[in-house]
């Protein structure tokens, strides 16, 4: 049997003769097996791909119908494989035309230099195995898409290796075939080295220059770059008819010289997983400068992309790679260290670095220093002699601090791309995921590959950061441990990852890495470390200066002390934010706890910690409520992890002080950006000991009570409200927030004069504690009372009064709210004014990131324009608010927007999942019943049904959805919409009362 992939898929007999496989899910379901290259499949995702990520109910035995006519087709039941872990498929490398293609490649890249006309052979015959475009029919889909890139790259590779296997041998007709190819490929530098050189070699200098210049404005212009220094190397070499680009034939290299020129690179020993990216970046790099230096933390692969790099460039250098590992090495041991590696022995009275300078001279090769940040200072000495010395030298360094040396180029190693949580699965294709599967069968070929399996190594790859180290040491002990067991013990993850398979003594732990790079540290950059360890999720300098500052380390110290764990790589900044943002990866902060706790300083800093962050949400509830409110979210969204340990600190301690403060200090921002694990936070406050007599509980209890109405609990919301009334003390500030959450319930429920009443009372409560915020959010209730009952005239003369006030406060986010209540007070009497003020509400929801605002506004503006304009755009609209809600667990207003979502349905003959949807909102668990205008279109849509469908089936079908709970309901609307957009879309009702 013979797969082809090098092309339209084809499988072929032995004999020749090729299999047909009709079926479009077949030819997918084996492309995907191909694809996979012998790897497990799970059932899964082989239906997410067939059915293009939305699978019907009949998807599972589908797949197994498409799996058994595939292996009917290909006639050995063994080929296709079924096992606990998934399908795969069986084929030996022979089988398998990109497998004998990468092969041959590999095997006719070795005899280059020694051999040319056979690793042409070679590679000709690797190269006829091409047929077309890699997995044409199926290239450009997402499964597909990287293997054939990848293969198409190696392709193009080839080619150019074949042209210097026939430069090498002297084919006067490869010029014709150099320019064809580097016309084709007119970004690609290797091909038009070469043609240059052909040309000049031959004779044809002039040509060989109006090629420079070809692809030097072809970059300029489609990159706005320059041409690498080699190529502009090449082109004064050119210029100056140099012997390089005219040489004699010269004989091959022989014995010890042939040796020594190949360098002495390491071969891994392991299978290179991502960084293609940082390759390449590194080759760009050092073609542009001499020196390199990779830092990043330790762990994070560094020598492992500097050996990738070194490798891929390796043809660059006639005199060869050379690595060198300083681990072992002191700062007087560099030179010589660098010496013994080179074969240079130290000259009479010469220092050992002029001894290498003249030892090197005329030579051109790449020198590797790994592992220099022990010996930074006498490394970064050497490295400047020798560039500025040695001028056919480049320098490849890794180090967690740069070299700091004239004419550096440094590249921080980022730690591999963490997987995304994709609906329906997790993302095993991402560079951590399969460093670890990778590792882990290496350790345990059985290890299991279903979806629990593969959630529980995204979970161990996020708490390692990607750190490539430790998703090595995590994939070691599978054999001992499930992943899923790892992953709930990385809590303890320096006990746990002991057990590594490294030669390296300071890689056999996670503890003795970490420890490696901290023990380099000085005295006061190990306090601050350590101190910084209490900060998750990130902080800023000015955090940093408040927090860790004392008498032993003044505040002053404290930028540069950050500077410094910055420039070793045990700090991450992130320069894009405003102000910058530091972190400590996960493992080093875990770390940097440890050691403050062996200081005895744990306990004061957690509580220090807890004290700030609380001062800063204070702060920062001010300025949320005036012009600054972008600012003010900015800052707290930053720190909500930093919140959510100061919570849990003041709960785990029962400072009821700090957890009433905090609760209290983020209702407003968390109210508008449906931040409902603040009510949480909340609810666990109030029930601290000692709280009784707090002037906060009030207000802390209707925080409570607003978090379970926005849940659609609307009876215990106002039962808790009305109980934070009855036990407050007279005076005590913030009663307007429980009074707050009785107005809403009132209007949700269509009690408006009951809800006018609450309003006066809240207003009345906010204006006594000098709320002026708060006064004006309450007066948006009144106007949206006036217009549920039908009052529009003086809806929109109180709508003026509120825009007006507003104004007055500045705050964008009281603007956003009096436009739409404006635009609620013009309604249907005037549309297109209103859709314009929705449309400005929204704009000035966005920049604050008012989730509430514009989530209303957004049901507002499609219900018009379902109703005004056009029903297909507004139902296309749904969806994604349906979403929005599910995503902030809003099912207030989530059952509003479905309950909108009935009569659009009906206007587009829907009529079965209308009047399941129809059941389904007025069910008894839906809370806020309609009223008004929202319920006589509803009850007209269920008379319509009634009529078109017979009262009998109506009946049957609404029964049939008031069964649905509130997650089904939404999967009905959404499975609905999907099925009408599919021919014409759909649009919505006009928004019930919402409050804001």
């Amino acid at each position: 049997m013979d797969f082809r992939v090098l092309g339209p898929i084809e499988v072929a007999h032995d004999d020749g003769g090729r299999l047909r496989i009709g079926s479009r899910m077949q030819r997918r379901l084996l492309a995907v097996l191909l694809v996979q290259g012998g790897y497990h499949v799970s059932a899964e995702r082989l239906v997410d791909v067939l059915w293009d990520g939305a699978p019907p109910p009949s998807a599972p035995a589908g797949l197994h119908t498409y799996v058994s006519r595939l292996r009917r087709v290909l006639g050995d039941a063994t080929v296709l494989e079924y096992d606990a872990q998934g399908y795969r498929l069986l084929a030996h490398d022979d089988q398998v035309d990109a497998r004998r293609f990468e092969r041959l490649v590999a095997r006719a890249c070795t005899q280059l230099e020694q051999a040319p006309a056979e690793a042409a052979a070679g590679l000709a015959e690797a190269l006829a195995l091409w047929r077309g475009r890699a997995y044409a029919e199926v290239a450009d889909e997402d499964f597909a898409r990287p293997e054939a890139v990848r293969l198409e790259e190696l392709r193009l590779g080839a080619i150019e290796d074949a042209f210097a296997a026939r430069l090498a041998t002297g084919d006067t007709g490869v010029v014709a075939d150099l320019d064809a190819f580097a016309r084709a490929n007119p970004l690609r530098e290797r091909p038009h080295a070469q043609l240059m050189t052909a040309l000049a070699q031959a004779g044809r200098q002039t040509e060989a220059l109006s090629v420079f210049q070809r692809l030097r404005g072809r970059l300029a212009d489609d990159l706005g770059l320059e041409p690498s220094p080699s190529l502009q190397q090449l082109q004064a070499d050119i210029l100056r008819q140099a012997p390089s680009v005219t040489p004699p034939a010269t004989p091959a290299r022989t014995g010890e010289d042939a040796e020594s020129a190949q360098g002495n690179l390491p071969r891994p020993v392991t299978s290179f997983v991502g960084r293609q990216h940082e390759t390449e970046a590194v080759r760009r790099l050092l073609d542009r400068g001499r020196l390199v230096t990779l830092t990043g933390v330790g762990g994070v692969g560094k020598t492992r992309l500097a050996l990738q790099a070194a490798a891929t460039v390796a043809d660059r250098y006639p005199d060869g790679v050379w690595w060198c590992d300083l681990a072992p090495a002191d700062a007087g041991a560099v030179g010589h260290t660098v010496a013994t590696v080179l074969g240079v022995h130290q000259q009479a009275h010469r220092d050992v670095a002029d001894s290498l300078v003249a030892a090197l001279a005329g030579k051109r090769l790449l020198l590797v220093l790994d592992n220099c940040e022990h010996v930074v200072e006498a490394t970064a000495r050497l490295a400047e002699h020798l560039l500025r010395n040695a001028p056919g030298i480049s320098l490849l360094a890794t180090g967690r601090e740069p070299l700091a040396v004239d004419g550096e180029q440094m590249w921080l190693v980022p730690p591999l791309t963490l997987p995304a949580d994709r609906m329906g699965g997790e993302d095993t294709d991402a560079p951590a995921a399969r460093l670890f599967w990778d590792r882990a069968t290496s350790h345990w070929a059985d290890i299991s590959g279903d979806d629990a399996t593969a959630a529980a190594v995204a979970d161990i790859c996020r708490q390692l950061d990607g750190l490539p180290l430790a998703i090595e040491l995590a994939a070691a002990l599978v054999p001992a441990l499930e992943p899923a067991e790892i992953a709930r013990r990385l809590g303890q993850r320096f006990r746990l990852l002991t057990h590594g398979p490294r030669a390296d003594p300071r890689h056999r732990s996670l503890d003795a890495v970490v420890e490696w790079s901290y023990q380099l540290l000085d005295p006061a950059e190990q306090r601050l470390f350590d101190r910084l360890g209490v900060l998750v999720g990130g902080f800023t300098l000015a955090t940093a200066e408040g927090l860790c500052a004392d008498e032993e380390l003044s505040a002053e110290r404290i930028a540069g002390l950050l500077t410094g764990l910055v420039n070793r790589s045990m700090v991450a900044v992130d320069r894009d934010a405003h102000p910058a943002r530091y972190r400590l990866l996960e493992t080093l902060r875990q770390y940097a706890v440890q050691r403050l706790a062996a200081r005895g300083e744990e306990d004061v800093l957690r509580e220090r910690h807890a004290v700030w962050f609380v001062a800063l949400a204070e702060r920062a509830d001010v300025e949320v409520r005036g012009p600054g409110e972008a600012e003010a979210v900015a800052v707290l969204e930053a720190e909500l992890a930093n919140l959510r340990a100061a919570h849990r600190w003041a709960i785990e301690h029962e400072d009821s002080d700090l957890a009433l403060r905090l609760a209290a200090a983020l209702y407003v921002f968390a109210r508008w950006r449906l931040r409902d694990e603040v009510s949480a936070w909340a609810s666990e406050a109030a029930e601290l000991a000692g709280v009784c007599d707090h002037r906060l509980l009030p207000l802390v209890r209707g925080v409570v009570a607003h978090g379970l109405s926005q849940a659609g609990d609307l009876t215990r919301a106002r039962e808790l409200a009305e109980r934070a009334l009855e036990e407050a003390s007279s005076g005590v500030p913030g009663l307007f927030v429980p009074l707050r959450v009785l107005s809403s319930v009132a209007l949700y429920e269509g009690r408006l004069e009951e809800c006018r009443a609450l309003t006066e009372r809240a207003l009345a409560a906010a204006e006594g504690d000098g709320d002026a915020y708060s006064a004006v959010w309450m007066g948006m209730h009144d106007v949206l009372s006036l217009v549920y009952g039908g009052h529009r005239e003086a809806a929109l003369e109180a709508a003026a009064r509120q825009w007006e006030a507003a104004e007055a406060l500045e705050s964008p986010n009281m603007r956003g709210w009096a436009l739409y209540v404006q635009a609620e007070a013009c309604g249907d009497a005037e549309p297109d004014r209103a859709l314009e003020l929705l449309e400005r509400a929204i704009t000035l929801a966005r920049p604050v990131n008012d989730r509430y605002l514009e989530g209303v506004s957004r049901v507002a503006l499609i219900a018009l324009r379902a109703r005004h304009q056009s029903p297909h755009e507004a139902l296309s609209a749904f969806p994604e608010v349906i979403h929005h809600w599910r995503r902030a667990g809003d099912w207030i207003h989530q059952w509003t927007t479905l309950r909108n979502l009935v009569p659009l349905l009906v206007r587009l003959g829907a009529d079965e999942p209308a009047a399941r949807l129809s059941g389904a909102v007025h069910g008894a668990g839906t809370p806020a019943p309609p009223f008004g205008a929202d319920a006589v279109r509803v009850e007209h849509a269920r008379e319509s049904l009634s009529e078109r469908l017979g009262a009998e089936a109506f009946r049957a079908l609404a029964e049939e959805g008031a069964g649905l709970d509130g997650p089904q309901a939404v999967d009905l609307a959404l499975t609905a919409s999907a099925e009408v957009l599919g021919g014409e879309t759909p649009s919505p009702a006009r928004a019930a009362p919402t409050g804001p």
